[in-house]
This record gives C-alpha cells, structure tokens and sequence, in this order.
C-alpha cells in the first residue's frame, strides 16, 4: 500500500494528511502513521464536533485549546497532530535528507555555534537529555540561531505565536 495516496477526512474538518512520499516500511512507518497518527486525528475530531472549535484550523485549536497553560481536552491530541504532521515533513524517503548546509544558513550556524559539527553535537544532546517525550529545535531568534527544546506536550507553534503576540 501506498499511504500518500489516502488521505482521511472526517466530520469536524481535521485531516489524516499522508506524508510527502510513500511509506515502504509497513512495520514501522506505515503503523506510526496509520495507528498512532490516525488515532489523534480520530479523536480530536470526536472531541471538537460541536464545539466551538469545530471549523477552526489545527493552529487555531492549539492556541485556543492551550487556554493561556491551563489546557483544555483538545489540546493533547490537537498537539499530536501537529506534531505528527511536522514529522512527517521534516523526513525525506530512502535517508536522502540531512547533511552540512551551505550559503547563508551555514554561515549563521558557524557563527552561533563555531561549525556544524558544534550544532549537531549540541542539538543532539538537547533532542536526547530529555527524560521522556520532548521536542528540539533549532530557530532564529533576535537575529541569532538558537537551540530550543521542551518537555512533553509543548510546542513550539504555542511558544511562537505567544511570543509573536498572537495569544
């Protein structure tokens, strides 16, 4: 089976997207994506039907549903999702991704964290340090690259649209 061929739409409007290419490993990628990301788009759409998040974009449930840290039901799932979906766009088939980047992009990253071999080996220790499920990233910020890393269901759409003024 092909997954990037389905895509699962249901009643309250958030989709099952298929990643970018076809997932050839049944046992590992093709479960992850049809069990466990199903199962979070599954149930946000039971949890949003006829709420007031029905209708809104994924994005938009994140920010409504995080309630300024007190986080209401939909959040958990709602945050799967995204999270899910940005995996799945952040790999490339057949390890044909990755590797040393050139122009700009290295030349900030040789500048923030003295080589590339540096920013791997510090964002390695931030992805890997976190007890439990957690998230790393690298970002720009106030003209600098950083690295930035949380602890179970955070986000960093949440932390980006905060800071933006987007609340």
């Amino acid at each position: 089976m092909i997954i990037s061929e389905l895509t699962l739409v249901t009643d309250a409007g958030i989709d099952l997207k298929p990643p970018p290419y076809a997932l050839n490993h049944k046992d590992t990628l093709e479960y992850h994506w049809g069990k466990h990301h199903k199962g979070y788009v599954n149930n946000l759409n039971k949890q949003i039907e006829g709420t007031e998040l029905d209708g809104m974009s994924l994005e938009n449930i994140i920010l409504a549903s995080y309630n300024k840290g007190d986080v209401l039901p939909a959040f958990n799932n709602a945050a799967q999702v995204w999270n899910h979906d940005l995996l799945w766009e952040s790999m490339k088939p057949g390890g044909g991704g990755g590797g040393k980047p050139s122009g700009e992009l290295l030349e900030l990253i040789n500048r923030d964290f003295g080589s590339f071999e540096s920013l791997i080996h510090e964002f390695t220790l931030a992805a890997t340090t976190q007890f439990g499920s957690g998230w790393a990233w690298l970002v720009y910020n106030d003209k600098k690259l950083v690295l930035g890393y949380h602890v179970g269901r955070q986000l960093i759409i949440v932390y980006s649209f905060c800071y933006l003024g987007f609340k």
